[in-house]
């Protein structure tokens, strides 16, 4: 995407295609130590450490920790960041929790009032008929 947009000069400005350089670079410098593990005769100590450093180029470098890509099948990554998609479907249960909540604390302090007023105008009228 990025040189795509880079060849069709989609206002990246010079200050983005340099952090862009700089992350790419830096994700390549950790893929490289990842092939320099591997090889013909690599252990399975050295293939797990091959895994997690190209796991750490993608998910710690390049996305930077927004995404988890340790799933062996499809989708392959986790989104981690919060999206619009998961406050829209959210935000309706919190609203509805809230006005659950605030009508069961106004029902318990209306009836108590409400208790003590019939207690109050009872005993008024009691003493009322004496």
């Amino acid at each position: 995407d990025f040189q795509q947009a880079i060849s069709q000069e989609q206002h990246i400005t010079p200050q983005q295609e340099d952090v862009w350089q700089n992350i790419s670079s830096r994700a390549e410098a950790i893929c490289d130590n990842a092939a320099a593990l591997l090889g013909n005769d690599a252990t399975a100590e050295q293939t797990r450490e091959a895994a997690w450093l190209a796991i750490n180029a993608w998910g710690t470098v390049i996305v930077n920790g927004k995404e988890c890509c340790t799933i062996l099948g499809p989708p392959y990554c986790v989104d981690q960041h919060v999206s619009i998609a998961i406050v829209a479907n959210i935000t309706p249960f919190a609203v509805l929790l809230f006005l659950f909540l605030a009508s069961l604390f106004a029902s318990m302090c209306l009836r108590k009032r409400s208790l003590k007023d019939k207690t109050s105008s009872s005993t008024s009228s009691r003493t009322a008929e004496v």
